[in-house]
């Protein structure tokens, strides 16, 4: 959480103050939508988590086009300094009995692979979640004026959360790509 905890903190503490300032709406009402606002994103994150787990492994091939990551995208992670503020975003992997903060078997071919299998398994899922993030604003039928100053704040802030790791995995797959290939061929040379 050392990167999530502050932006947790800043957001929530702004969009209670907007509505504080901005809403006619009581207290209870404003508090109401925001744990409903909070159990939905988490409700559509966890479904989406659950049905891309139980998708067919030969989707997530990580040299098939669909997991191809070009060369302008890699530049853009550099501009970004990825590599500096990635292990700042948590790593929840081990929900999924994989953890991917560390590489554990550098050496290992199958272990790399799952690896990579992994990172397209997370990047969907992320990518997915920060799309259908925005499905609270839905809750506007309730309070047009409670879903512009607490869902649509919620939806961003779990759209940005979700598009890091995304980022971060496509950011990592090519790297794995290579020490993949490196022990392919390591491994077919001793052969």
């Amino acid at each position: 959480m050392k990167l999530y905890g502050p932006i947790f903190l800043i957001s929530f503490s702004l969009i209670i103050g907007l509505n504080v300032a901005f809403n006619t709406s009581t207290n209870s009402e404003i508090l109401l939508m925001l744990l409903l606002s909070i159990f939905i994103s988490f409700l559509i994150d966890a479904v989406v988590a659950f049905i891309i787990h139980k998708l067919p492994r030969k989707y997530f091939n990580p040299y098939s086009k669909f997991f191809k990551v070009f060369t302008f995208e890699r530049k853009f992670y550099e501009f970004i300094q990825i590599r500096k503020w990635k292990d700042l975003v948590p790593e929840t992997g081990q929900l999924c009995n994989f953890k991917k903060n560390k590489i554990y078997k550098p050496n290992d071919a199958l272990y790399l692979y799952k690896f990579m299998e992994e990172t397209c398994y997370a990047e969907l899922m992320h990518f997915l979640c920060s799309i259908l993030s925005y499905g609270i604003l839905l809750l506007g039928f309730i309070n047009l004026k409670l879903m512009i100053t607490i869902c649509l704040p919620i939806a961003i802030l779990n759209s940005i959360t979700q598009l890091l790791p995304a980022l971060i995995q496509r950011y990592l797959r090519p790297r794995l790509k290579l020490m993949y290939n490196r022990v392919i061929r390591n491994n077919n040379q001793t052969n």
